[in-house]
C-alpha cells in the first residue's frame, strides 16, 4: 500500500490559504503516520524472516540451511527455526555464519522442542536464550540455574505440590498449590504470605524481619506528613474557617493588605510624586486539626484607599485566628513645596507573626520626586508600587504621561504613587489581602 500523498503545506508567502492548507495538512498527518509504520513494520518483516526448503534433524548443534538472499542477519543474532506445519516442532539457536548474497545460514541450536527430520521451515529473529533450557511439549526447568550462584535456582515439585525459587537453604519463595497461596520463609520460618484474601504476617516487624502488616503500615502513614489533599479554600473576604470532616492538618498561606501610593493636588509652577506604597507581609504555617479546634476567625486586611490630598493609606492586617497574621504595609509619601528638587519616600512593607514555616516582609513601594523653577522647568514622577510572593505593585504615574497610580497587582501589593504638575492625580490603591487554607488527610 503506498504512502498517502499529503496536501499542499502551508506558506509565510500565501497569506490567504495559510489557515486553511494548516488545518488540511494536519488533519492528514494521522492517515500518513499510520501508513508509514505499516510499511515499517511490513519491511522489518521481510528483512528480519525468511523459509527454507532445507531437510533438518531437529535436534542442538550446528545446522546449515538454505534460506533467501538480503536478510538482516547478523553472526551472533538469536533465531528461531520452526516447522512451518506445526510450532511444536522447534529450534532456537545463534547465528553463527550468514552469506547475504547466496542465502546460506548457518545456526548454532541451543535449545528445541519436538522430534524428526523436516523440510519446511519458517525462520526469524528470537530473544536470546539460554545454553541449559529443556523443552518437552511446555517448558520446565529441574534446578535451573539463574547464575553462576548455584544456591539460586527454581525447582518444581509434582503436581500439586510447591514450586520453591531458594536463594539459600533458609531463604525462599514458595507457590503451594494446594492452599493456593505464595509464602516467603526468612530463616527458615514463614514470615509473610499472599493468597486470594491479600498480604499478611506470621509475626510483627519488631522481630525485625523488615517487613511490616498492612495495619502497621497504615497507622504509620496516618501519623506521619501530609497525608491526601481534601480541599482547598480561597478568602478575599473576611469569614470563618470550619475543617472539613477527616482534617488532619492544614497548610495556611496568607498576605496583609497593600498600602496605597500618595497623591495630591498643585497649583500652577508646581510638581507633584506621590511614594509607591508598601506591600503587606507574606507567611506561610501548618497547623494540625488540635491547633485549628472547631473553628477559626479569618480576616482579610483591606487595601489603603487611593488618595488625591496627600500621602498614601495604609493597608490592613490579615489574621488567622490568633494563630497567625500579617500586617499590611505603609502609604507612600508624597512631595512638598519649598526647593527647586523635592523626593518623597515610598511605604514601608508589613511584618508577619506568629507560628510559621516561612514568612517575609512586603517589599517597599518606590520613591517619587517632583522639580519645579517658576514654571521654566516642571516635573512629578511617581514611585512604584511594592510587591510580594503574590505578584507586583502599581505602576507609578508621571507629568509627562499618565498622571495618576495604578492599583497594586497580586494580593496585598502596593499602589503606584501619583505624579502630576499643575493639577490633580489619584494615586494606585493598594491590592486587599488574602488567605489560602490547604486541607490535608
Amino acid at each position: 500500500m503506498p504512502l498517502p500523498t499529503l496536501p499542499t503545506p502551508p506558506s509565510r508567502d500565501d497569506p490567504a490559504n495559510f489557515s486553511a492548507r494548516a488545518d488540511a495538512f494536519l488533519a492528514a498527518l494521522p492517515a500518513f503516520g499510520e501508513a508509514a509504520n505499516s510499511l515499517e513494520q511490513s519491511l522489518q518483516r521481510v528483512a528480519t524472516t525468511g523459509t527454507s526448503t532445507t531437510s533438518l534433524a531437529i535436534g542442538t548443534g550446528s545446522k546449515t540451511l538454505t534460506t533467501q538472499a538480503g536478510k538482516a542477519w547478523v553472526v551472533g543474532a538469536f533465531v528461531y527455526i520452526a516447522s512451518s506445519a506445526s510450532v511444536a516442532n522447534l529450534m532456537f539457536g545463534q547465528i553463527t555464519d550468514y552469506n547475504s548474497t547466496t542465502g546460506s545460514l548457518t545456526v548454532n541450536v541451543l535449545s528445541y522442542t519436538g522430534s524428526g527430520t523436516l523440510a519446511a521451515w519458517s525462520i526469524g529473529l528470537s530473544v536470546p536464550r539460554g545454553g541449559t533450557e529443556t523443552f518437552s511439549g511446555t517448558l520446565y526447568a529441574n534446578s535451573f540455574v539463574m547464575n553462576a550462584a548455584a544456591s539460586v535456582y527454581w525447582n518444581y515439585d509434582a503436581p500439586g505440590g510447591k514450586v520453591i525459587f531458594n536463594f539459600d537453604a533458609n531463604d525462599f519463595l514458595s507457590y503451594d498449590r494446594a492452599a493456593d497461596a505464595f509464602a516467603f520463609f526468612i530463616g527458615g520460618t514463614n514470615r509473610f504470605y499472599v493468597d486470594k484474601f491479600g498480604p499478611g504476617r506470621n509475626d510483627d516487624a519488631s522481630t525485625a524481619n523488615g517487613l511490616v502488616r498492612k495495619s502497621q503500615m497504615e497507622t504509620a502513614i496516618d501519623g506521619a506528613g501530609f497525608g491526601r489533599l481534601i480541599r482547598v479554600l480561597v478568602f478575599t473576604n473576611s469569614g470563618t474557617y470550619t475543617p472539613a470532616a477527616g482534617m488532619k492538618q492544614c497548610l495556611v498561606r496568607m498576605a496583609g493588605g497593600g498600602g496605597s501610593g500618595g497623591g495630591g493636588s498643585v497649583g500652577s509652577n508646581t510638581g507633584l510624586g506621590g511614594g509607591g506604597g508598601g506591600a503587606g507581609a507574606t507567611a506561610v504555617a501548618l497547623f494540625t486539626a488540635a491547633e485549628i479546634g472547631a473553628a477559626r476567625e479569618v480576616t482579610i486586611g483591606a487595601g489603603g484607599a487611593s488618595s488625591t490630598g496627600g500621602p498614601g493609606n495604609s493597608g490592613g492586617t490579615t489574621s488567622f485566628g490568633s494563630l497567625l497574621s500579617c500586617t499590611g504595609g505603609a502609604g507612600g509619601g508624597h512631595t512638598v513645596s519649598g526647593s527647586v528638587i523635592q523626593t518623597a519616600l515610598g511605604g514601608d512593607g508589613g511584618s508577619p507573626s506568629g507560628s510559621f514555616l516561612f514568612a517575609s516582609s512586603g517589599g517597599a513601594g518606590g520613591g517619587a520626586w517632583a522639580g519645579y523653577n517658576s514654571g521654566s522647568f516642571l516635573t512629578g514622577f511617581g514611585g512604584t508600587g511594592g510587591g510580594n510572593e503574590f505578584g507586583g505593585g502599581g505602576r507609578a504615574g508621571n507629568s509627562a504621561a499618565v498622571g495618576q497610580g495604578l492599583a497594586g497587582g497580586g494580593y496585598g501589593c502596593g499602589g503606584g504613587g501619583a505624579g502630576v504638575i499643575a493639577g490633580t492625580a489619584a494615586s494606585g490603591a493598594g491590592r486587599r489581602g488574602i488567605v489560602i487554607v490547604y486541607e490535608y488527610a
